[in-house]
């Protein structure tokens, strides 16, 4: 899973719609995408989506994906999501809880027995 932080990027290359042309709405925040090459049984993929925050901040809430380049799923796409950073000094100790839904009534509900986990990885 991938993550881009919208305003992490060059404004001057990276700020127009592939499929409008036009800039970016203002509540798009990143990009999310799980590709090509995840092979995890019981995962199903997601696609490559812009993301709004839909409910929550940073750490904890429900963003909406919609399609970006190809969407796995059909229509949008809410994805509730819970940071658990480890104040010790090792980000790699954080925890990340995400679990896709068809709605946001639903994104905005209790984790089920299907959501993911996932921990940071080193890549430098």
């Amino acid at each position: 899973m991938n993550i881009l932080n919208v305003n992490k990027t060059d404004k001057q290359t990276f700020y127009k719609d592939i499929k409008t042309g036009k800039n970016f709405a203002n509540d798009m925040i990143g990009v999310y995408t799980d590709g090509d090459y995840v092979l995890v049984e019981g995962y199903t993929l997601v696609g490559i989506l812009y993301i709004y925050l839909a409910d929550g901040d940073f750490k904890e809430g429900v963003v909406k994906m919609t399609e970006f380049l190809y969407n796995e799923w059909s229509g949008v796409v809410y994805m509730k999501y819970q940071l658990n950073e480890n104040f010790g000094g090792n980000i790699y100790d954080d925890t990340l809880y995400i679990e896709y839904f068809n709605s946001l009534s639903a994104a905005k509900g209790a984790f089920t027995e299907n959501k993911f986990t996932y921990i940071r990885l080193w890549e430098h």
